[in-house]
């Protein structure tokens, strides 16, 4: 399946992805205010329905007030209910993975239901246990949800300490 470039997602695609799921991406997340992504990816079945999409940003973070790092921000994973299990997160990810060309983030980031790390996890994510907030609109709060990273580079690492995202989560 190919992956392919795709504008912002309509309330309408939004919901025909969902496919009568509610809460597709799990209440927690559900409640919360989340960042426009700048890059959004899909995979579409041979009739041009949307099966799977993902997005991404690059932002910048703060580990323990230290100086700002920027980082890839992946989210708004959802693959279609009927498509689950089918490996279509693999090209997704990979294709917003890929090396920047400009060379900023050597790090990505993403947040998840705790049902959803394991399977982060075999696309090199691993969790961070330190603390992480983020921005709402009634102010900062510490992320309900799991927040994990992998490098973009060979010999990138994550500082210790607690995690500020400047803005809205992604």
């Amino acid at each position: 399946m190919e992956v392919v470039e795709l504008d912002p997602l309509s309330a309408q695609q939004s919901s025909e992805l969902a496919d009568g799921e509610q809460q597709p991406w799990g209440a927690v997340a559900e409640a919360l205010s989340w960042r426009e992504k700048q890059r959004h990816v899909g995979i579409r079945d041979a009739d041009g329905r949307l099966l799977a999409v993902a997005g991404s940003l690059l932002l910048d973070v703060e580990v323990d007030g230290a100086s700002a790092f920027p980082v890839l921000g992946i989210g708004g994973v959802l693959v279609r209910p009927s498509a689950r299990g089918g490996g279509l997160v693999a090209p997704l990810l990979g294709a917003l993975l890929a090396p920047p060309a400009d060379g900023l983030a050597t790090r990505a980031m993403l947040f998840c239901r705790p049902p959803l790390r394991a399977m982060y996890a075999k696309f090199g994510f691993a969790e961070l246990s330190a603390e992480v907030t983020a921005e709402q609109p009634a102010g900062p709060i510490a992320m309900p949800l799991s927040t994990m990273w992998r490098p973009l580079r060979n010999g990138a690492n994550w500082p210790p300490g607690c995690v500020e995202v400047r803005g809205l989560p992604f």
